[in-house]
């Protein structure tokens, strides 16, 4: 069984949409025994529950809310995670700081859905907004973005994907 970790900031509103929208498609493609999904913050505080507006915007477009309690990313989460999909470029950058050796296998979210050589495109807002703390429309916004990406990942993913087609640092 393989495993997709995604990761933000605090693990209350992108990750755990993007994890909620995963396990929703993986559901509905009759993938479960293929493949397992966990989400996690650089910065988050254990326990802490989905954001109200992130579990809104979920409830608004039929996907199961997780019962979710955040998790602060850990070696071991990285280490058994096949892939990582970040939001942003500095969640990444934060954990090839840390863990070099994982540049194999952590990208952005929206780099590795669109197949988008992050090196090669550097000028490209290849970020994932934070809709933390910000109107209800950010969230909608952010959970429509999730919902066209996170797919495209896994399709891609499950199909052998090339990550080395998407960064080569």
């Amino acid at each position: 069984m393989k495993t997709v970790l995604f990761l933000c900031s605090g693990n209350t509103c992108r990750s755990p949409m993007a994890e909620a929208i995963a396990k929703n498609w993986v559901e509905k493609n009759q993938l479960g025994a293929d493949i397992n999904i966990v989400s996690a913050g650089i910065m988050a505080k254990r326990g802490d529950p989905i954001s109200e507006e992130a579990a809104a915007v979920l409830e608004q477009r039929q996907i199961p809310v997780p019962d979710h309690g955040a998790q602060k990313l850990t070696a071991r989460l990285l280490e058994e995670a096949d892939l990582v999909l970040a939001m942003t470029s500095s969640q990444r950058y934060s954990v090839l700081r840390q863990s070099s050796g994982m540049a194999a296998k952590i990208f952005r979210l929206k780099a590795y859905a669109k197949q988008i050589d992050e090196i090669e495109s550097w000028q490209v807002d290849l970020d994932v907004v934070d809709p933390y703390c910000q109107p209800i429309e950010i969230y909608q916004d952010c959970a429509n973005e999730l919902l066209e990406l996170v797919p495209l990942a896994l399709e891609h993913f499950l199909n052998g994907g090339d990550p080395f087609l998407v960064s080569k640092s």
